[in-house]
């Protein structure tokens, strides 16, 4: 395993770059799920407005749940993706502020 970290200022139009690659890395997976929702995913959008203090402490705790979730690595388990994003919604879906998708029965989380 290899990281991918440019120094500063190297990439322009950075967060356009940023949401690419997740949006790459979540292109590449949707066709590689299981057909029949086997596998065990979470996948919500929602949208708020925040000031950039509040954006830079949430960008904090998800530094420590980043941090968290890599530290959890275990051989015998399966890989799993955490793709997060805290960006600028530009795009205008009305009232909608939450789109969450769920099974009609949950899996039981494995244990």
């Amino acid at each position: 395993m290899f990281d991918v970290r440019p120094s500063p200022g190297v990439i322009e139009h950075l967060g356009q770059k940023v949401l690419s690659v997740l949006r790459d890395d979540l292109t590449g997976n949707i066709g590689r799920l299981i057909g029949d929702d086997a596998d065990a995913l979470i996948g919500q959008l929602w949208s708020t407005r925040i000031d950039r203090r509040t954006f830079d402490s949430f960008a904090a705790r998800l530094q420590v749940l980043i941090k968290e979730f890599e530290a959890a690595s275990t051989e015998q388990g399966e890989l799993y993706a955490l793709n997060l994003s805290l960006y600028p919604q530009r795009l205008d879906y009305g009232p909608l502020r939450h789109y969450e998708l769920n099974r009609a029965s949950p899996r039981k989380p494995v244990e």
